[in-house]
């Protein structure tokens, strides 16, 4: 069933005569398709007579009175319908604004509807001539007399042109007027169909209309006092958003527009949110281009051209569709400018609106050339990446000057606003399709690119133009007061210069057609581009634990659910992947220097041994775990503990980003702009003030920091000598052997050879481990580099002077030859414990008493030891396992005996004996043929033939669950119920597992919303499934504790199902610089990267990661029947629940492909089953 958000129909778009028939404007409600007439007819009348003094006679024209309801009800085999009060209140309470339509699948209204559908055709039937025609226009004819009402019909054909007819008396003004609504050609089930739908009054919608404004708004973080401000402030009828923006309440307009699923919501509840619309010839971007702020621009301008209507067409996946949105934005723009006389109307910001209608129009050109090369490449071309990547690049070139005037930095500056936007979103096209590339074009000039792209974006994002705006009248935007832009203009400059290298690489004959198909292999591509940027890796690593930490210790255990736990559990995963990454950056060290002793070892333990790797036994300890709340608590405590240990390395890192930032672009700066250069120095000093001041507040917790790596370095010292001096011993141990091997000359070669290949096997790993460690202390010494200004203090020179001697010393140990390394470790452990001692001091109060590593141990030694049975419960099965087994070894000895007589037995004692030995199906049946031809053979078969033995404990019970015989002894064994329920539980435990995750997947991603639970159950159409799946990626997106979890739980199943697509897919989601972690750190910090951002990857990782998760939820319907038969049949032939797959995929009778697609991928579902 597809039903569309209600519409304003306007009596002005009809001519003179036609308009004067209706009483009003009136808002077009759509009805099912099927019996849409007859339901137009019912809710439009009850709503007509409902709130009137005559409704009891209303109530009988409707359904007739009491004699004759009672006969249509006989004969529709209906007992009861709604009495008129009951009926007047779910019609008028029916709320259309809401997208609640409930009331089309309410079963006494269903009634209502045989009841009146019967009436009607009896009394049309009665009033019918042998002319007439019994179609629809005959019906509201008939319903018109019957009802004692007029019916105005208004129909709107393909042409969208309308017709207007009246129907019953339209003289009088007393009786009720219904509006009903007839759309010719509505496309249903592939065929084109008349859809009735009918007229809410105004008046009467003003209410609903209201309960839904505040119902969206609800879903918001806006406070509630100002949305009850808000709602009895707006005028019903007026423009929504224009009033918004020129209200207090204007700062709402972030939070309506960050999810097009809110401003979605609004305009289907009839609140204008489309910033093209004109109210007193204006549309909102009018009021927006005088503002100092260019937020609300940025946000309007975004959300226009991105095609609002449809959630399947973007700026990044672009169509006819998007390409007339950006020509409307451009036009309305246009208009706004002719409409108000260069913005007069904006008094002494008219200038500044004029300046951004220039640059945001400029920006429109230079966007609206890509994406329409992008479109057509996409309609044409095979190989689109290098194609799409060349057109940008081009295209970029010949707009990278703002209206193509030679840009100075003093230009930069007076345009940020276009620069800013041209290189957000040249980025974002650039990286949705540069992963498309053939990881052979790893040049330097790819890497050149890449990196001055990401420098670009990291400098406008640490270097804003001012923080009240572009358009700021406050500050002077000068080059003299923001000489730190000088960065992100010298950073595009190089970016521009790589970029023309690169696009004649790609121009080149060689590479044109050069493209990948392995997007995680892309993704390693660009991480290998940046390995001399270790500082952007790192940027991406401390963000994403960031984010995941956050996600984990903002979330409500006692609201939230399961949901609230998988967070926690993935913030743990990230946790554990952060401390794995040591080799790439420092990060993984700061992170490691945080912690207290034994929680990076237990979290690792975690991430590795519980939350990597499928272990049904592991998983199912997850799942029990998920109803102590208890102790996720306390877990969550730890983790909040950490996040705000690790707060000084968030910070840290935004001042080592700025740093390098300008350390790259000050020779340039001093050659280029001389006077500028004097200014970013002074920018420098004032950043080291910043940083000073943050050692102040967080002083403590640097000097502890930086205590504990330097006990790490301390450490790897003392094992290195440590283990020096039990290499010494082992090679004196090994001289002393000497003699003896030599005596033995016979074997000597071969000897030689084997000590040879042994050698060369341990230098070669003991070289990959020496290398390792040299990796881990040249990033640790780095960290101390790191720290080191944090943690001195400039009144303390000594200490100073220490501190940096000790960090010399180090880095000399680390590249010394063996011969001076002994004294230089002597040198250095002394110089650490003095600096240890000097800090000390300082830190121990600070010390890490605040974290318990036990928490961590408690979930861990919980979720590996969780045992299906108790020691008890295994032992009640073994003795019970242990009687059939005896029964078994009997049956063989008797067979045994049976088959050495001279004279072997028939077969059908054979077949008895045979039945009650427990052995495989396989085995049965070969050792009745080899039985049928030689009774001696087939003796010593069955002597080969192994018994089972009794199990022991839970492991060994496993082990005996596998082989088909145990499987088959096991679901035989009478067991009391509790008992029973286990065991099925138990031999069924990947289904199980599979069925669970499945279970919490639709509970977070559909059941949990309930605009989007309402769409997927009853939204039929294409165009409604779109939507719903664009609304849960939103989710996914924006919702940290909704990608936490689902990403928790799709790991899951990916884990419990072992298939390709969903591990690539994991691997997509969860790499450092996939879409979505890329938009989330460039993104986070920068509202015009915010706003621009969307989605990245090519493939649209959130909308595949949806599609995947919503297979597996339809999957999991027939899933749960397989499963149920299997537990109640106790099934071990794979035929059977084959037969349940073939009988669902006929009844959804689907095409020949569709149907063949749709048997394979549930018969993989089969190797879950316990099954012979």
């Amino acid at each position: 069933m597809s039903i569309n958000p209600p519409k304003l129909f306007l009596k002005s778009s009809l001519s003179e005569d036609d308009a004067s028939k209706l009483p009003g404007d009136v808002w077009q409600i759509s009805a099912p398709s099927k019996n849409s007439l007859i339901w137009s007819l019912i809710l439009s009348y009850v709503m007509a007579f409902g709130r009137t003094d005559v409704w009891t006679r209303g109530y009988e024209l409707l359904l007739g009175n009491s004699p004759e309801r009672a006969n249509v009800m006989k004969k529709k085999n209906i007992n009861t319908i709604p009495d008129q009060n009951r009926l007047k209140n779910q019609v008028l309470g029916f709320n259309p604004f809401l997208s609640r339509f409930s009331i089309y699948f309410n079963d006494e209204m269903k009634k209502v509807l045989r009841v009146f559908d019967l009436r009607l055709n009896r009394y049309g039937n009665d009033m019918r001539s042998r002319n007439d025609q019994w179609d629809n226009a005959f019906k509201l004819k008939a319903a018109a007399k019957m009802l004692e009402s007029q019916i105005i019909l208004i129909t709107i054909n393909n042409s969208r042109t309308t017709d207007v007819n009246c129907y019953g008396e339209t003289s009088s003004n007393k009786i009720p007027k219904l509006i009903i609504f007839l759309k010719k050609g509505v496309l249903k089930d592939e065929k084109l169909v008349d859809a009735y739908a009918f007229g809410m009054s105004l008046e009467h919608s003003a209410g609903h209309r209201l309960k839904a404004l505040e119902h969206v708004l609800k879903k918001t973080d806006i406070d509630v006092a100002q949305i009850r401000q808000i709602k009895a402030s707006f005028p019903i009828n007026g423009d929504f958003l224009q009033f918004i923006l020129n209200s207090e309440w204007n700062h709402i307009i972030p939070i309506i527009y960050k999810s097009p699923y809110i401003a979605w919501k609004l305009a289907d509840a009839g609140f204008n949110t489309d910033p093209c619309a004109r109210e007193r010839g204006l549309s909102a971007f009018a009021y927006c281009l005088g503002k100092e702020n260019t937020r609300f621009l940025q946000i309007l301008y975004n959300y226009a051209v991105n095609n609002f209507h449809k959630s399947d067409d973007s700026l990044r996946n672009p169509s006819e569709n998007v390409l007339e949105c950006m020509k409307n934005v451009y036009d309305s723009i246009t208009q706004d400018r002719a409409n108000s006389n260069d913005f007069s109307n904006l008094g002494n910001r008219k200038h500044v609106a004029l300046k951004t209608c220039h640059e945001i129009l400029y920006f429109n050109e230079y966007q609206t050339l890509c994406v329409k090369k992008i479109y057509y490449i996409l309609s044409t071309t095979k190989y689109i990446a290098p194609h799409i990547i060349t057109s940008l690049l081009h295209e970029y070139s010949k707009h990278f000057h703002c209206q193509g005037i030679e840009s100075n930095f003093e230009n930069h500056i007076t345009y940020s606003y276009y620069y800013e936007n041209v290189d957000f979103f040249t980025c974002l096209m650039f990286f949705d399709r540069v992963l498309s590339l053939n990881p052979d074009i790893n040049t330097s000039n790819f890497k050149d690119t890449v990196s001055n792209l990401f420098m670009t974006i990291l400098s406008y994002k640490n270097f804003p133009i001012c923080e009240h705006g572009y358009n700021c009248s406050i500050c002077q935007l000068t080059i003299d007061n923001c000489p730190l832009r000088f960065v992100s203009y010298n950073q595009r400059n190089k970016f521009k210069e790589f970029g023309e290298q690169y696009l004649m690489e790609l121009q080149s004959p060689d590479e044109s057609d050069n493209f990948s198909e392995d997007t995680n292999k892309k993704l390693t591509h660009v991480r290998q581009s940046l390995s001399d940027h270790p500082e952007i890796t790192d940027e991406f690593l401390i963000r994403r634990l960031e984010r995941y930490l956050k996600s984990a210790t903002e979330v409500s255990l006692d609201t939230d659910g399961v949901k609230g736990l998988l967070t926690i559990e993935r913030a743990l995963q990230v946790t554990g992947e952060t401390l794995n990454s040591s080799r790439e950056g420092i990060i993984a060290h700061l992170v490691n220097s945080c912690l207290a002793d034994g929680i990076a070892h237990n979290i690792h333990k975690i991430r590795n041994d519980c939350l990597s790797h499928y272990r049904p036994n592991v998983l199912y300890g997850r799942i029990h775990l998920e109803t102590d709340i208890e102790m996720f608590k306390r877990l969550q405590e730890a983790l909040t503990a950490i996040y705000n240990r690790l707060i000084p390395v968030y910070l840290s890192q935004d001042y080592r980003t700025e740093d390098i930032l300008i350390r790259k672009s000050e020779i340039d700066c001093e050659i280029y702009c001389s006077n500028t250069y004097r200014n970013v120095l002074k920018q420098r000093e004032l950043i080291q003030t910043k940083r000073k001041n943050q050692c102040s507040a967080y002083g403590r917790e640097y000097r502890s920091l930086y205590v504990n790596i330097l006990n790490t370095m301390q450490k790897f010292i003392e094992k290195s000598e440590c283990e020096k001096l039990n290499e010494k011993r082992q090679q004196s141990n090994d001289n002393s052997k000497k003699s003896n091997a030599n005596s033995k000359k016979s074997n000597g070669n071969s000897t030689k050879s084997n000590d040879n290949k042994k050698k060369s096997n341990g230098k070669s790993k003991e070289s990959n481990a020496d290398s390792k460690k040299s990796n881990e202390n040249r990033k640790n010494i780095a960290a101390l580099k790191f720290l080191l200004p944090f943690v001195q203090y400039e009144r303390d020179v000594t200490l100073a002077n220490e501190l940096s001697s000790c960090v010399e010393a180090l880095e000399i140990l680390l590249v010394s030859d063996e011969e001076n390394k002994d004294q230089l470790k002597c040198r250095v452990l002394q110089n650490i414990s003095k600096q240890k001692n000097m800090l000390t001091d300082t830190v121990q109060n600070s010390e890490l008493t605040n974290q318990n590593s036990s928490e961590f141990d408690k979930y861990f030694n919980d979720v590996k030891n969780y045992r299906w049975f108790s020691n008890q419960e295994v032992q009640d099965i073994a003795d019970k396992v242990k009687v059939h087994l005896e029964r078994s070894k009997k049956a063989k000895e008797d067979l045994k005996e049976q088959l050495k007589k001279n004279t072997p037995p028939s077969e059908e004692d054979a077949k008895k004996l045979i039945d009650h030995i427990l052995i495989s199906t396989k085995t049965k049946k070969t050792l009745l043929e080899i039985l049928k031809n030689n009774s001696k053979s087939a003796l010593r078969y069955l002597g080969s033939i192994k018994d089972l033995t009794v199990f022991k404990d839970l492991d060994t019970l496993s082990v005996f669950s596998t082989k088909e015989e145990g499987l088959n002894l096991l679901l035989r064994l009478e067991l009391p119920k509790d008992l029973e329920k286990k065991m099925l539980k138990f031999l069924n435990r990947n289904l199980e597992c599979l069925l669970d995750r499945i279970h919490h997947l639709k509970s977070i991603l559909i059941d949990e919303d309930e605009e989007i639970q309402i769409m997927w159950r009853w939204g039929k159409s294409s165009e409604i499934q779109k939507h719903t799946r664009h609304l849960m990626g939103q989710r996914y997106i924006l919702e940290g504790d909704v990608r936490g979890s689902l990403e928790m739980l799709l790991f899951d199943c990916f884990n419990i199902l072992s298939k390709k697509e969903l591990e690539d897919l994991w691997k997509k989601a969860t790499n450092l610089f996939s879409g979505v972690s890329l938009r989330d750190v460039l993104a986070h910090g920068s509202t015009m990267m915010e706003v621009v951002g969307g989605l990245l990857d090519p493939e649209d990782l959130p909308s595949q990661l949806i599609g995947k998760i919503l297979k597996l939820i339809e999957d999991g319907e027939i899933l749960k029947k397989m499963s149920d038969h299997w537990k109640d049949k106790k099934v071990l032939d794979q035929a059977e629940l084959q037969g349940i797959i073939d009988e669902h995929i006929k009844k959804k009778k689907l095409s020949p492909e569709k149907s063949e697609e749709e048997l394979r991928r549930l018969k993989e579902y089969l190797s879950l089953f316990p099954l012979k």
